[in-house]
């Protein structure tokens, strides 16, 4: 946004004025639009110019519009600053004041825009761990899911095998029979309510916590799904306990 060229020369003229000379003008004013508070411009310039009379004021106001692509309302006070008083006032002192103090602006602005890149670069970083939780956390119901699953399975099929075996059972002829027929069965209901032998749990040496982002995936927990890297390696679980292995020597060990 911003007003017309003849609104911008007669700005930069004026400006020029107010500095006591026209070297660089173009880019010292370029940088006074890259305030945003006209509050904030007029201490900038007060302070630079050692001035915050009526013509300091008369110009933030006119900047302000030209920003806004606005009709100048002083524009009109341009015809008072003469080329003598450039003469009069520009001295290389005076100049190097007035450079120093827009690179120093420029300098700020840069730091500025890169204090914001940074606080959106963390945002990023922080959704995306979020998300990252919440597909571990998704893992770890599915994996609950498919371990509850399997029990039921399991428990279905021991108790149609017991139901079967029941059925080839022939009928007691004596009371011995019968009672050696309900010790079977009684042996049967017990192995089939024992539970297994827990797995092996304990501490984890070391807990990098990059989920395989930083470094390279290396295993999911069988038992809550957390994803391992390679930095961690095989061992103990960092979050429930249990014991991670390779899976071949896993397999090796079935055999």
């Amino acid at each position: 946004m911003g007003g017309s060229s003849a609104d911008r020369a007669a700005l930069e003229h004026r400006l020029a004025s107010l500095l006591g000379f026209d070297d660089a003008v173009e880019d010292i004013f370029e940088q006074l639009l890259s305030i945003d508070s006209s509050e904030d411009l007029f201490e900038y310039l007060s302070s630079l110019l050692g001035d915050d009379g009526d013509s300091v004021k008369q110009f933030v106001q006119d900047v302000e519009r030209f920003q806004k692509d606005e009709a100048l309302i002083h524009s009109t006070t341009a015809t008072t600053y003469n080329t003598t008083s450039l003469q009069d006032n520009s001295n290389e002192e005076s100049k190097k004041k007035v450079i120093d103090a827009a690179a120093e602006q420029r300098a700020r602005v840069a730091a500025a825009e890169k204090e914001k890149k940074q606080r959106q670069e963390d945002e990023r970083q922080k959704r995306k761990l979020e998300q990252q939780q919440q597909q571990q956390q998704k893992e770890k119901a599915k994996s609950k899911n498919k371990r509850e699953e399997m029990l039921k399975k399991k428990k279905q099929d021991q108790a149609n095998k017991k139901a079967g075996g029941n059925k080839k059972t022939s009928l007691p002829k004596s009371n011995d029979t019968a009672s050696a027929v309900k010790q079977t069965t009684n042996n049967n209901v017990k192995k089939a309510l024992e539970k297994p032998t827990p797995p092996q749990r304990g501490k984890a040496k070391f807990a990098c916590g990059c989920f395989g982002t930083r470094h390279k995936p290396l295993t999911n927990c069988l038992h809550c799904g957390r994803i391992a890297c390679e930095k961690e390696g095989y061992g103990y679980c960092p979050f429930c306990g249990y014991l991670i292995e390779q899976l071949d020597i896993q397999m090796g060990k079935n055999k």
